[in-house]
Formats: structure tokens, C-alpha cells, sequence
């Protein structure tokens, strides 16, 4: 089924006649032409957002393709409504919910190939900077006779 079917399957008639025959009051029927280029815009901005094509088998990508045609039509009017807003940020939300489930957006998990094994770590073994054979190298600090604080403190 086609992302134009599944929209006129779930909005009421009446408002896809508004939407699509902006300015028309007189309208009986949903304009197909409006009606499919807000279906061509949300899929192109469903690829562009997650990286795959919108698939109208599943559910999720059906429930987002929706949302994103009715934001488009309230788009095309032209006129900033809270209504238009919402349907966007619900767009928003739902485009970046599969894109970090299904798409370009999701975790990838470390993995690895090598063969090579990580020495086990042993109980209360120091890294070798911190080993006894560092322990000549201390810095001559100068006795007395300065006249900075710090040094002469240290001194004494």
C-alpha cells in the first residue's frame, strides 16, 4: 500500500479536502496532485533524515509518513499555526526515533576480528611509571638563601 493510500485511509475526508484545496471553499473532493507532492516530500525527507526509504509494510515508518504528509499540507498553506508546529515537532520526534532504531543514526556496537588478547590485568601491580627503578631521579631543590617563600618552606 502506498504512503498516499495509508494517509487517505486514516484522515478524515474532510480535512484532507481542506488541506489540499487551500483557499478553495467550494472544493468536494481531495486534490490527488497537492496530496502527492506532500507524500514525495515526507519520503524524500524521511531518506534524507535516517538513511532508508520509507517502507509502508512497517508499521513505524507508516505512523511517521503519516504525520510528515499532514505536516506538509498544513505546510503548503503558508500560515504558521500551533497545529502546523505540533505535526512538526511530532515529525521531528518520530523521524529521529527511527533513525536511531533502524537507521544511519543507530549504535553501532564494538566488535572486532583480531586475534590478539589483552594481557590480565593483575591485583595491586603498578604501571611501570610508577616502579621503584624511578625512584633516583628526584629533583636538588635549592637550600635556603631564596627569596621565595614557597622554596625556603620547603627547605626547612
Amino acid at each position: 500500500m502506498a504512503l498516499a493510500d495509508d494517509v487517505t485511509n486514516r484522515i478524515s475526508t474532510n480535512l484532507l479536502r481542506e488541506l489540499t484545496n487551500q483557499g478553495s471553499t467550494s472544493a468536494t473532493s481531495v486534490n490527488t496532485t497537492v496530496l502527492g507532492y506532500a507524500v514525495a516530500d515526507a519520503s524524500a525527507e524521511f531518506k534524507s533524515e535516517t538513511g532508508l526509504d520509507l517502507d509502508s509494510s512497517l508499521a513505524s515508518h507508516v505512523a511517521a509518513g503519516v504525520v510528515g504528509v499532514i505536516y506538509y499540507l498544513y505546510s503548503y498553506s503558508g500560515v504558521e499555526t500551533s497545529t502546523a508546529l505540533k505535526q512538526r515537532q511530532r515529525w521531528e520526534r518520530l523521524l529521529l526515533k527511527i533513525d536511531s532504531t533502524e537507521g544511519a543514526g543507530r549504535r553501532l556496537l564494538p566488535s572486532t576480528n583480531s586475534t590478539l588478547s589483552p594481557t590480565a590485568e593483575q591485583r595491586n601491580a603498578r604501571p611501570d611509571m610508577e616502579r621503584s627503578r624511578f625512584g633516583g631521579y628526584t629533583l636538588n631543590m635549592p637550600r635556603g638563601g631564596s627569596d621565595d617563600p614557597d622554596i625556603n618552606d620547603l627547605a626547612s
